[in-house]
């Protein structure tokens, strides 16, 4: 004799075991969907972490005013005749050099530093104005100074801020360059200068 097995989808009888079975599995699957996301969501935060930055745009300093003569945009010319203004001529400036600095005219438009005196600017800000500055000379003095980091955000309150010109009295390479800057800014527009080639 065959025994009968009732189906529970349509068992009438057994109606409450049918919807408990059926709320677990719900349950079940909910659990398993969260679990899931969450952990997506941990993954990505990571790899977002870890992402490199966006890559700065670093260039020669002729280079760049060149390329902003040759723009046929007024602006861009005027820009590039202030850019050689504020590396050529003289202007009020404040240099800052082993914690100390030293404030050189009122309202001053340049910093003048080393990579070794760059995380000092941090905790010394009150040492001098820095509403005005619109661009920052950083001096890498020697090939030990090439494993040092340049962290933009160290400028991230000044105001004014448009350029920062690196200068390297050692040969480097533009790629060496590039791997000391950290936490760059789009505001800035980032070039630099091998005096030693000259």
């Amino acid at each position: 004799m065959k025994k009968l097995v009732p189906n529970q989808l349509f068992n009438q009888t057994n109606n409450k075991k049918l919807f408990v079975n059926s709320a677990n599995v719900m349950i079940q699957k909910l659990l398993l969907i969260l679990v899931f996301a969450f952990l997506s969501a941990n993954t990505f935060a990571q790899q977002s972490r870890n992402a490199p930055e966006a890559t700065l745009q670093l260039m020669p300093v002729d280079d760049y005013i060149t390329s902003l003569s040759g723009a046929n945009n007024p602006g861009s010319t005027a820009t590039a005749q202030r850019i050689k203004s504020l590396i050529n001529d003289l202007h009020s400036a404040v240099y800052f050099y082993d914690g100390v600095a030293k404030s050189y005219g009122d309202s001053p438009v340049g910093l003048f530093t080393d990579v070794r005196s760059i995380q000092g600017l941090a905790s010394n800000r009150s040492a001098f104005s820095f509403t005005n500055i619109e661009i920052v000379t950083i001096r890498i003095n020697q090939t030990d100074d090439l494993n040092k980091v340049i962290d933009l955000s160290v400028f991230g309150n000044f105001p004014k801020l448009l350029y920062i010109n690196i200068q390297s009295d050692v040969d480097v390479k533009q790629s060496d360059i590039q791997k000391m800057l950290i936490n760059s800014n789009p505001k800035y527009r980032v070039f630099y200068d091998i005096l030693s080639e000259l």
